[in-house]
């Protein structure tokens, strides 16, 4: 018997959390049944030639060719809206609904190496700063290209990715870069590797807990997890961001402003394109809708979990468990995202972890809040990547009050926020 008998995220539930749902009434057989399932399910996840995050990676290349070939034809604004949208849901948002989850189970698997004591929380940290993601990336290509070839690649990114408000990067690069200010860039990362030891446990483990795959190719599945979890939301958002600017364009041609097509439904897009409707009166009427359906939303404040039909009528904000990144402590002022001139050296505050905040990385900042977020959310892997202490995920009540605060000192390994100003 293997000295740790708990990890891979077929066991998350298996042995210690199976034995939770004996209390519901599950028998013996029946936990068995679920282990077996996850463990048939975890087999074909990781496989390193035929995992299914295999074929999910492969259609990225599908939505980057139809994109470039829609975008370059010589059709309508209606109909290459529709299509890019619709490539964004075929090749772009359901691969990366699966990669996605591969990414989670490379997280999972990881943070099990460190509760089951083959990992450090150090080794943990390395990895993870060793994996070159887009955002990596990005950074280099910001300190390294010049100015019209960055933008042609990471110039459809904006915060808030849905929001047809919010400028991409190549509509308002002054707003999100400085750009007499480019650092040199130095990669202080080093590729991560196994000890002899560890790899030795982790093939013990692998074979004790049934699953068809060696440490190296393990490892293997682990970095593709999470690099092209981050990778696919970057295609599929390009596709998503190129469809708002049409939108944009295709309002300017009938007198609406963005600030009109922001309360607009997107299906009236393809009802357009398909049925051949009157174009403007339909998207008054979508307006007009909308912000009928906005002001309604504004009158209502709902809890973030309704688990009964009282809740709706009094509930109090619950406290939220943030997810503290790294194992550094920072003491640094603090800064609203949209004040970017002076966010370098600064902890800064932004609502969710959207990829369209990473120009932030670009301004060496010294840490980063999110209300909204999880551990395996976009800002926690890249604040681990980048080595940035970061609180992720801390919630509407935190949010307001480490926003407004002048100076903060993070210290994520003790897992605390202190208010210093």
């Amino acid at each position: 018997r293997p000295p740790r008998s708990t990890l891979f995220p077929y066991t998350t539930l298996f042995r210690s959390r199976l034995e939770t749902i004996a209390e519901a009434g599950f028998s013996g057989d029946e936990r068995e049944i679920i282990a077996n399932s996850l463990r048939k399910l975890t087999n074909r996840i990781v496989h390193p030639k035929e995992g299914l995050w295999q074929n999910d990676a492969s259609k990225l290349n599908i939505l980057n060719e139809r994109r470039e070939q829609l975008l370059s034809a010589n059709s309508d604004l209606l109909e290459r809206i529709y299509w890019l949208l619709e490539d964004a849901k075929r090749y772009g948002t359901l691969p990366f609904a699966g990669l996605a989850r591969a990414g989670f189970i490379a997280i999972q698997m990881l943070k099990s190496f460190v509760k089951v004591g083959v990992f450090t929380q150090e080794d943990y940290d390395a990895f993870l700063g060793g994996i070159s993601t887009i955002t990596s990336k990005l950074t280099y290509d910001w300190a390294k290209l010049d100015r019209t070839t960055f933008l042609s690649r990471y110039g459809h990114l904006r915060p808030g990715t849905y929001d047809i408000l919010s400028p991409r990067y190549d509509e308002a690069p002054e707003l999100y870069f400085d750009w007499n200010k480019r650092p040199n860039f130095i990669d202080s990362s080093s590729p991560f590797s196994l000890t002899l030891i560890q790899m030795k446990e982790i093939g013990k483990l692998l074979k004790f807990h049934g699953l068809n795959t060696d440490p190296v190719e393990l490892f293997e599945f682990l970095q593709a997890g999470i690099e092209l979890r981050e990778l696919a939301k970057f295609h599929f958002t390009r596709n998503l961001s190129d469809a708002l600017a049409l939108i944009t364009e295709l309002g300017d041609k009938l007198g609406l402003s963005p600030d009109d097509l922001a309360y607009s439904d997107i299906g009236c897009f393809k009802e357009m394109h398909v049925a051949g409707i009157n174009s403007k009166e339909l998207l008054f009427r979508s307006i007009e809708q909308g912000k009928s359906r906005y002001a309604e939303t504004l009158k209502l404040t709902l809890p973030p979990v309704i688990s009964s039909p009282e809740d709706i009528w009094t509930f109090k904000w619950p406290d939220s468990l943030p997810n503290f990144i790294t194992q550094k402590q920072i003491t640094a002022k603090v800064v609203d995202y949209k004040n970017n001139v002076e966010i370098a050296d600064k902890i800064v505050c932004i609502p969710n972890a959207d990829p369209g905040y990473d120009w932030l990385f670009s301004h060496s900042i010294s840490g980063l809040i999110t209300a909204w977020g999880g551990s395996n959310s976009h800002m926690a892997i890249r604040a681990s990547e980048m080595g940035i202490p970061a609180v992720i995920g801390v919630g509407e009540n935190n949010y307001k009050i480490w926003s407004e605060a002048k100076l903060l000192y993070l210290d994520c390994a003790g897992r605390r926020v202190e208010i210093l100003e």
